[in-house]
């Protein structure tokens, strides 16, 4: 019964002539779309693999001539490790199949016991196998570019002891610790602040897989300056241990930028008030001076225009005139110091207005 199975090409390293008709006529049975080629030794099996498209399995019989087991699965391995390789062999010595599959054996089939269709399960399973391995290593490789080539610092603490198991590039141009200074680490060197209730909550080993927003601390680089750091994490396997991965975000730059914009804010409110009760202070006093002076002024005209009117029937002598409480030189002079004042002010107010702008965070 042929399988109508993904094709595949079969590599058979077998120096028995008889061994390589009967694999042949096993694999010709169940499977439908195949290649197979056979060599008799390793040498041979080295220049096929080098001049050839890699094939999808390698089955090799253990008991070649002149070979020594061992060595020659660590030969092959050595040329094709990502290939799978299953070795026959006419004998079981259990210890030996063991360091075999320690070695990275994908299986192990006795002669004796072979059929076509364990042949057939062997080679499948051993090419989805590969397949599988190749997948996770493909996403251990994504995840491990996420994480190491991150912008934001990471940094991995295992639940247990809340020392640094790992961290990313972007952690060791922040803090200035190298990678082998972090593993020497726990979090509470880069975080001495830290209670031990937000400790308790770091190292909590929690089901959920939700990203937990830690909130803003104080860290101290590896030459003692202050990070404000905004901190997120989630619980994770890593190594097999239980883990917390740590995002931080480095948003000191920020902060003084929002501080130096609410400074700036509150000279403004400073300078509003200083235009509604400052800055009008002396204006006022120049407004009542000069109405003063006019009322002075207009009080005199009428009386010189009354004194030139000759009263009715007398000759009486004309008015002295209005006898102002302040001559024109002190008004003057009045006018001239809240002037003064006033100027005085506007500079004030103009020097608040054009202090250093807060420089943008990058």
């Amino acid at each position: 019964m042929k399988f109508d199975t993904p094709a595949c090409h079969i590599l058979l390293i077998e120096s028995d002539m008889a061994i390589r008709m009967l694999i042949e006529d096993f694999i010709d049975e169940f499977f439908l779309n195949y290649t197979f080629h056979t060599v008799s030794g390793f040498e041979e099996a080295t220049t096929f693999l080098e001049n050839t498209t890699q094939p999808d399995v390698i089955i090799c019989n253990s008991s070649l001539s002149g070979e020594n087991s061992t060595q020659l699965i660590r030969q092959l391995l050595a040329i094709c490790p990502d290939i799978p390789l299953i070795m026959l062999s006419s004998y079981t010595n259990r210890q030996e199949v063991v360091e075999w599959v320690k070695m990275g054996v994908s299986d192990y089939l006795l002669i004796d016991d072979l059929s076509p269709s364990l042949l057939h399960k062997s080679v499948m399973f051993s090419i989805e196998r590969r397949h599988s391995i190749q997948a996770l290593k493909q996403s251990e490789r994504r995840y491990r570019d996420l994480f190491e080539y991150s912008p934001l610092p990471m940094w991995v603490i295992d639940l247990e002891t809340s020392c640094i198991l790992d961290v990313n590039e972007a952690a060791v141009n922040t803090y200035g610790y190298s990678r082998e200074d972090f593993q020497q680490l726990d979090i509470r060197d880069i975080y001495p602040g830290i209670t031990s209730a937000e400790l308790r909550s770091w190292l909590k080993n929690e089901t959920s897989q939700a990203v937990k927003d830690h909130g803003v601390f104080e860290h101290y680089s590896r030459e003692g300056n202050v990070l404000q750091m905004e901190i997120k994490s989630r619980v994770m396997e890593y190594e097999g241990r239980r883990a917390r991965l740590i995002i931080a975000h480095d948003v000191t730059k920020l902060k003084s930028y929002i501080e130096a914009i609410e400074d700036q804010n509150e000279r403004f409110r400073e300078i509003g008030w200083l235009q509604s009760h400052i800055v009008r202070a002396p204006l006022a006093r120049m407004l009542g001076l000069i109405n003063y002076y006019n009322d002075n002024m207009a009080a005199q005209s009428s009386q010189k225009k009354e004194a030139t009117k000759p009263a009715a029937g007398l000759n009486s002598e004309p008015d002295q005139g209005f006898d102002s409480e302040m001559s024109t030189e002190e008004i003057l002079q009045y006018i001239a110091a809240a002037a003064a004042e006033l100027d005085q002010n506007v500079r004030d107010v103009v020097s608040k207005t054009t202090r250093t702008e807060p420089d943008s965070p990058e």
